[in-house]
């Protein structure tokens, strides 16, 4: 009667520990989404400086500092060649988000805009 006893209580605790996994779980996946649905925009007014396998898109700011993004969006690419040489010391208006995931921020660009000089 005391095996069947520990053997109850054991597995009731196993069970209550996978609930209580599971409900984390579930809130970090609500987490998640919320995070992506206030996903803001901000934009700048650089110019760009290129693109490299190694840094992605680099913009120069008005006061000399580096902006890198690594991703773009396809309706940007679309319009604009960033891996040309056409591009490079155009200034432009470019609209971003931040995103966090596993390996930290990522910048993409999702808005991009052609500035008189």
């Amino acid at each position: 009667m005391k095996n069947y006893l520990k053997k109850a209580i054991c597995l009731s605790m196993l069970i209550g520990a996978g609930l209580v996994t599971t409900a984390e779980a579930k809130q970090q996946q609500v987490q998640k989404a919320v995070s992506v649905l206030t996903v803001q925009e901000t934009a700048i007014e650089a110019t760009f400086e290129g693109y490299t396998d190694k840094d992605g898109y680099t913009f120069v700011l008005g006061d000399g500092k580096k902006v890198f993004f690594e991703e773009v969006s396809d309706e940007v690419l679309k319009n604009f060649d960033l891996k040309s040489n056409a591009l490079k010391g155009k200034k432009f208006k470019v609209t971003y988000t931040v995103e966090e995931n596993d390996e930290g921020e990522v910048y993409t660009i999702v808005g991009f805009e052609k500035k008189d000089k």
